[in-house]
């Protein structure tokens, strides 16, 4: 708690007023990026462009979000760690969400349903994957894209 409140810029006890334990601040920031996760991928499947396009750019969005705040912090394994051991029902319900939001967007392109629903597991799941792996989000989206476009793409 001490180097949340020094990297706030506050006291511990202005800290505790707010919040209980390291815990409960753990769990308001990982609600506030499951939020910013979920809006990123809703604005995106939103726009009007081609299906592979919108999931990717979706799927983009999801990830760079955590490359952003979390992959990119020296202390990024602890983060991991504890997403595990406090947030993980969350993390699971946001995955599922995003899940749900695809399947519709596939959907939507004239995919059959049970096709739409195994694409959209096996792209998120891919892109876990790739987010993963990734040596950095260029390499990410590129690799995201490539999946996108090998499945979805359909040729003229």
């Amino acid at each position: 708690m001490e180097g949340i409140a020094d990297a706030a810029g506050i006291s511990k006890v202005t800290l505790y007023g707010y919040f209980q334990d390291k815990e409960a601040v753990f769990h308001a920031v990982a609600e506030q990026m499951a939020e910013q996760m979920i809006a990123a991928v809703k604005s995106e499947l939103d726009i009007e462009m081609p299906v592979a396009d919108a999931v990717a750019n979706a799927l983009v969005a999801k990830h760079e979000i955590i490359f952003d705040s979390v992959r990119s912090s020296p202390f990024s394994g602890e983060l991991f760690t504890a997403k595990n051991d406090y947030v993980a029902a969350l993390f699971r319900d946001l995955d599922a969400n995003i899940t749900s939001m695809l399947e519709v967007r596939l959907g939507q392109a004239g995919l059959v349903s049970t096709k739409a629903v195994d694409l959209a597991h096996l792209l998120f799941g891919a892109s876990q994957g790739i987010a993963n792996n990734a040596a950095d989000k260029s390499a990410m989206r590129k690799q995201i894209e490539f999946l996108c476009d090998a499945i979805l793409r359909i040729p003229d």
